[in-house]
């Protein structure tokens, strides 16, 4: 039960996260160089600014990285951090040397995310007049941010495990 009890924590830390707001955008339009009036990451908005549920930023995020908009690429860190969970529980022989790769890159492109938001604004709508930009991560991201520092946690304490011989063969 132990192997189990770190990655289940994180799990409800990563379900608790999208019921959540996430992050607060601030929501810029205007013409053309729009982009250019973002305020940025932890500073006064310029503009209207709206909150995302975890959820919303999960599923809008996936359709982000494949129309590649560079500001979503941060969305990314969601199937890194599956692949470290599903690879940490898992007895394979080398499962651990690869589960200890997914999670380093899901940490990366999480802590990446909000910084990605505002180099690359995301657009707002279908006309490419508005613009989001990451004002202030709120309670779901910091969920979202635990939960991959919590199988961090397990994964890094966890030792490598090799399958012990069959019975009966010698």
């Amino acid at each position: 039960m132990s192997r189990f009890l770190l990655p289940v924590l994180s799990l409800i830390l990563y379900i608790s996260c999208l019921a959540s707001p996430a992050i607060l955008f601030e929501k810029i339009c205007g013409g053309s160089n729009s982009k250019d009036f973002v305020a940025g990451l932890w500073n006064v908005p310029n503009g209207a600014t709206e909150s995302s549920w975890g959820i919303a930023l999960l599923l809008l995020g996936a359709i982000g990285v494949i129309f590649i908009q560079y500001g979503a690429m941060g969305w990314l860190a969601n199937p890194f951090y599956f692949l470290a969970l599903i690879t940490s529980i898992t007895s394979f022989r080398n499962n651990l040397i690869f589960a200890r790769i997914f999670i380093v890159g899901a940490i990366g492109f999480a802590l990446s995310s909000l910084h990605l938001t505002n180099w690359f604004p995301l657009l707002a709508d279908e006309g490419g007049v508005c613009y989001l930009s990451a004002i202030q991560p709120l309670l779901g991201y910091w969920l979202w941010l635990s939960a991959m520092g919590l199988l961090a946690i397990h994964i890094g304490f966890r030792k490598r495990t090799f399958p012990t011989q069959m019975e009966g063969v010698e």
